[in-house]
């Protein structure tokens, strides 16, 4: 399997499908750019509209007894 295909598996695996429309388009323009790692990262994780809050307040069903 090579990189691209192992990267489109854990991108499907992950059910990031906005990453995995944009990947090609990505990689193009980090071929381009030679950004660090971490830039890269970056600019994939931000081509995933997040839906929900990375922290959201709990759900009152699931608040602890005191």
């Amino acid at each position: 399997m090579t990189p691209i295909e192992r990267l489109r598996a854990t991108v499907e695996a992950l059910s990031l499908t906005a990453v995995d429309a944009r990947l090609e388009n990505l990689l193009e323009e980090a071929s381009k750019a030679e950004p660090s790692y971490a830039e890269f990262l970056a600019g994939v994780l931000q081509a995933y509209p997040s839906r929900k809050p990375i922290l959201s307040a709990p759900c009152p069903r699931h608040r602890l007894e005191t």
